[in-house]
């Protein structure tokens, strides 16, 4: 326990591949957070913290507030573009609007574009 009341809990970190690890580090606060708070991101894959963010990999975000109070699937639009707001909810990474897979209060599921330039976290 932190002296401000929230909890850190460490997950212990086994090498699962270059660059892949198990482990996991999540901060709860003290009390319910109110508003938008991203409390994790993994590879949707395998469900791990993986520490960075690879071009074509998907990804789940969790926390509270980051999506519809139902969640809402997937949308294509008539040219075959799998939408990038669902619920009023967008993800933005290295300022590219990533395609929603899945959306909800707790998670939200997105899948980053192949032609980002670079890995970021």
């Amino acid at each position: 326990m932190n002296p401000d009341g929230s909890l850190l809990v460490v997950g212990t970190a086994q090498s699962v591949g270059p660059g892949v690890s198990t482990g996991f580090v999540l901060r709860l606060p003290r009390e319910a957070p109110s508003g938008v708070s991203i409390l994790s991101v993994a590879d949707s894959a395998v469900n791990q913290v993986t520490g960075t963010v690879a071009p074509g990999e998907f990804l789940s975000i969790y926390g509270t507030g980051l999506g519809p109070a139902v969640g809402v699937g997937m949308q294509v639009d008539p040219n075959g573009v799998i939408s990038s707001l669902l619920g009023g909810t967008q993800v933005s990474i290295d300022g590219i609007l990533a395609p929603l897979l899945y959306a909800s209060p707790a998670r939200s599921m997105c899948w980053r574009l192949m032609k980002s330039p670079r890995a970021s976290r």
